[in-house]
């Protein structure tokens, strides 16, 4: 799972994880609600892991906080996290 944000930010990472998760939270919403194609949708939280972070394994982390801040499920995203960055 993913670590306690409070153990591994800055402050100002903390800060850009809270303005990122207002941002995504439709897509977050959107992705919540269509049927499940893998386990938690971890392949959809996966793939748009690996598109906005571009094998940058730091950018990845910071938007999979951002992305279960804004709603996505947990698991899902550290599955995709595991997967595909």
């Amino acid at each position: 799972m993913l670590l306690s944000m409070n153990a591994m930010f800055t402050e100002k990472q903390k800060q850009l994880i809270a303005d990122l998760a207002i941002d995504l939270a439709p897509e977050m919403a959107q992705i919540e609600a269509k049927p499940e194609t893998t386990q938690h949708h971890y392949a959809d939280y996966g793939a748009l892991l690996s598109r906005l972070a571009k094998g940058n394994r730091t950018v990845a982390m910071v938007l999979a906080h951002a992305f279960i801040k804004a709603g996505a499920h947990p698991v899902g995203v550290a599955n995709g996290l595991k997967i595909f960055v």
